[in-house]
């Protein structure tokens, strides 16, 4: 299976700014991490924190979302007891 390049991800511009849905490249996975396709997503009150206060966010323009549920499509370096096509 050939992995996507694009994909839409919420982004934010800045602190406090504006929420928009724009496409941003697939980001490979590094170590210790893996890459899940999602099935589904949704903001949770710390996206609020991260929105307004910046809270996590290095720097900008920054995708946000934490909560989101699908199947792992490419493994890091070193990721032990997870495999592709798990769903989590």
């Amino acid at each position: 299976m050939s992995l996507p390049t694009e994909q839409n991800a919420l982004v934010l511009a800045s602190k406090g700014g504006a929420l928009a849905v724009q496409p941003t490249p697939v980001p490979a996975p590094g170590a210790g991490e893996v890459l899940v396709q999602l099935a589904a997503a949704a903001l949770n009150p710390i996206d609020v924190a991260v929105r307004l206060f910046g809270v996590f966010v290095e720097k900008y323009p920054a995708v946000i979302g934490c909560d989101g549920a699908g199947t792992v499509v490419a493994l890091g370096a070193g990721v032990e007891g997870v495999h592709v096509g798990d769903r989590v």
